[in-house]
């Protein structure tokens, strides 16, 4: 599945998808061909614009807090430069400038594109600017140079209870900035357990629905993500970034135990095929083998029964 994209003059198109690398290919057709690379410190690339020589290009990393930021990059496929630890990807603002996010303050800055490095005093263009949470910010550039953005701190999100109609019963959790996304409520529906982004850090929570607590499930400074439970609620399966590209771990629900490698694979395992696959091993199956790439393959896998 692509997250986000870009498109130069030229008919190339960058785009990403979930958890994989930044591709290009061109507007006419072919084979997509990487131009980064995922490392176990940088589980996303996303949000590319390309710069004023069609080539280069920038990116935000979601990563942890010692590799996200702004990079640059090449159709080339050179190795990409960080540019800067801030909150948003960085976007064309006039030749030689950018726009990007540090915290709320919308802020501008020159880019010397031969050194590939931000040069001189950032300036500040407006407080209060919106974003996701998620490296994407809340403001946009036209070609002819004018911005608009939007007001408000970053996105809030609650979680909610919902009949099978779609009519609203009633709130499970309080506010959240943090970025809630892949609830999975627990088979006795006492928790639910959710990939929250704290302090650029992405783990896996658990929300108590009976207390209102929130309990924080991982603790390694990769990226873990997309928690499913084992029927018997005793164990979670969840993504992470661990060793690379996504790989599928197990860990006691209680976390009275260690985590436990599921399944590891130098393929760019989509989380949301990941869940099928962890919650196939959690019913008592075995994986046998799995091959997952992203967009122009097909996904490979053969579940089977324990011999």
């Amino acid at each position: 599945m692509t997250f986000s994209g870009a498109w130069n003059a030229e008919g190339t198109i960058l785009f990403n998808a979930v958890a994989g690398p930044l591709s290009r290919i061109s507007a006419s057709g072919g084979e997509p061909v990487a131009v980064t690379r995922i490392d176990a410190t940088s589980g996303q690339h996303r949000y590319p614009q390309f710069l004023s020589d069609g080539r280069h290009f920038l990116f935000y990393v979601l990563g942890t807090p010692q590799s996200a930021g702004i990079y640059v990059g090449s159709l080339d496929g050179e190795e990409p430069k960080r540019l800067a630890a801030v909150d948003s990807s960085g976007v064309p603002l006039a030749p030689g400038m950018i726009a990007f996010l540090r915290g709320t303050a919308l802020m501008a800055q020159h880019l010397d594109l031969k050194r590939i490095e931000l040069t001189g005093d950032p300036v500040r263009l407006a407080d209060a600017v919106g974003s996701t949470g998620t490296g994407f910010g809340g403001f946009s550039v036209s070609a002819d140079g004018r911005l608009a953005y939007r007001r408000g701190g970053g996105a809030v999100r609650q979680m909610k209870w919902y009949d099978r109609t779609g009519k609203a019963m009633g709130v499970a959790s309080g506010l959240d900035s943090a970025t809630l996304e892949y609830p999975e409520l627990s088979p006795d529906g006492r928790q639910v357990a959710v990939t929250r982004m704290v302090q650029n850090n992405t783990d896996v929570w658990l929300v108590d629905l009976v207390r209102r607590g929130m309990t924080r499930f991982t603790f390694d400074p990769a990226i873990d993500l997309a928690p499913i439970w084992s029927p018997d609620g005793t164990r979670i399966a969840f993504a992470s970034t661990k060793k690379g590209p996504f790989d599928l771990y197990l860990k006691p629900s209680s976390s009275a135990g260690a985590e436990e490698l599921l399944l590891e694979t130098p393929n760019r395992s989509i989380p949301t095929i990941g869940r099928r696959m962890a919650a196939s091993s959690c019913m008592g199956r075995r994986i046998r083998k799995q091959d997952a790439t992203y967009g122009h393959s097909p996904l490979r896998r053969r579940i089977a029964n324990p011999s």
